[in-house]
């Protein structure tokens, strides 16, 4: 089950100062350079929210891309006010962990955003294979997911218990 994570970060007279936020699962990392989220006139502080969502009850990401790992909402809203974050005064720095499963394999991963769910554009991103991670700077808010193009199963050679070596489907 993915974790979210609620940070409540506090404003100075040029915004929030630099943080890093990390779900307790590892799963997302965000970190947000000092002024990515502007002052705001009676606001003493900012709720950053970093929530889980099904990728299938999202957009299909197009171009061939299946989502590698769950979707993240990121959220932020002043505080006491309650306003809602609309726009950022820096881009900000999103890593998403992704799985490695015996079905969905991709020799290439991105990071997509797209600020209500409903349409997906790629980021500039930077995928670590060996982590299992992709990381990308956005300049919105909103919705984050690792996409790839799943490519086949290999099939490998492996021995029998009898020593005699067959193709095993599926490994």
């Amino acid at each position: 089950e993915p974790s979210s994570l609620t940070k409540k970060l506090p404003l100075t007279p040029s915004g929030n100062r630099g943080a890093s936020l990390v779900s307790s699962d590892s799963q997302i990392t965000v970190v947000l350079p000092s002024g990515a989220i502007g002052p705001r006139a009676g606001d003493s502080a900012v709720r950053i929210d970093l929530t889980p969502v099904d990728p299938a009850k999202l957009a299909p990401l197009g171009d061939g891309l299946e989502a590698f790992g769950n979707s993240y909402r990121i959220e932020a809203t002043y505080l006491p006010s309650g306003t809602a974050v609309r726009d950022l005064g820096a881009q900000i720095d999103v890593i998403l962990v992704y799985p490695v499963t015996a079905t969905l394999h991709s020799t290439s991963h991105e990071l997509l955003a797209s600020p209500t769910g409903d349409r997906w554009k790629p980021l500039n991103s930077n995928d670590s294979i060996t982590a299992q991670q992709v990381e990308a700077l956005t300049s919105e808010l909103g919705y984050v997911v690792v996409g790839g193009v799943v490519s086949p199963l290999p099939v490998t050679d492996s021995p029998s218990t009898s020593g005699v070596w067959r193709r095993w489907p599926g490994c």
